[in-house]
C-alpha cells in the first residue's frame, strides 16, 4: 500500500512542470548628482599594505606564467567560461537619456531578452524601439545570446538610446523626443546615486 503511494507520488512528480526559478530584480532608479563624479580619497587609500604587494606579485606571476604557455584560441576560451562561471547574478545598469539610471538583479546565464523585457516594463513608450550599448560602444543586439555571451557580468553599464530614425520621424511629426523616458509613476522611487 504504502510503495504504491509512493510510486504515484513519483509518477506525479515526473509529469509535473518544472519550477522556474524567478529572480527578483530589485529595481533601483538612480538620479546622478554632481558630487557622484568626484571621489574624495584619502592619501593612504594609494598606500598598498606588504600583503596586497604580496598578493599583486602571485597574481602577476601566475599571469606571466599562463601567458608564457602557448595556448590555441579555444584553450582561451574555456578558460575565460571557467573563470564567468564563478558568477550566478549580475548587476546592470542602464543609463537614460535624461539622466536617471535604472538598475536590476539578473541570472548570469539569462538572456539579453530578459533585459529588453525588464527594460520594457519600465519605459512610458514601450512600443518605440530602442538600442542598449555595451560598455565598449557596441550594440546589444542578439536577444537569444546570454548575458556572460555579451560580457555584462558580473555587472555592467549599459547606454540607453532610441531607434534614431524613429525618433527623428516623431520629431518630424511635432511629437517630444525629451519627455521622461520611464513612467511617471516610477520617479517617485528615484535614489541620489552617491
Amino acid at each position: 500500500k504504502n510503495l504504491d503511494a509512493l510510486h504515484g507520488h513519483c509518477d506525479a512528480l515526473l509529469s509535473a512542470e518544472p519550477l522556474r526559478l524567478s529572480l527578483e530584480r530589485q529595481l533601483r532608479i538612480f538620479m546622478p548628482s554632481i558630487e557622484a563624479a568626484h571621489f574624495d580619497l584619502p592619501d593612504d587609500f594609494f598606500n598598498l599594505t606588504a600583503e596586497e604587494i604580496k598578493r599583486e606579485q602571485r597574481e602577476r606571476t601566475e599571469m606571466v606564467e599562463r601567458n608564457a604557455v602557448l595556448r590555441t584560441k579555444a584553450m582561451r576560451e574555456r578558460e575565460e567560461q571557467r573563470e564567468m562561471k564563478k558568477y550566478n547574478y549580475t548587476v546592470l545598469r542602464i543609463k537614460l537619456p535624461d539622466g536617471y539610471i535604472l538598475q536590476g538583479i539578473f541570472f548570469a546565464r539569462e538572456r539579453v531578452s530578459a533585459l529588453f523585457d525588464f527594460l520594457r516594463e519600465q519605459l512610458q513608450n514601450d512600443w518605440l524601439p530602442f538600442e542598449l550599448l555595451a560598455p565598449g560602444g557596441h550594440k546589444v543586439e542578439n536577444e537569444q545570446a546570454t548575458l556572460i555571451e555579451c560580457g555584462l557580468v558580473p555587472s555592467a553599464l549599459l547606454t540607453f538610446r532610441w531607434d534614431e530614425a524613429v525618433m527623428a520621424d516623431v520629431e518630424a511629426g511635432g511629437g517630444q523626443s525629451s519627455v521622461s523616458v520611464i513612467k511617471p509613476e516610477l520617479l517617485s522611487k528615484v535614489e541620489q546615486l552617491t
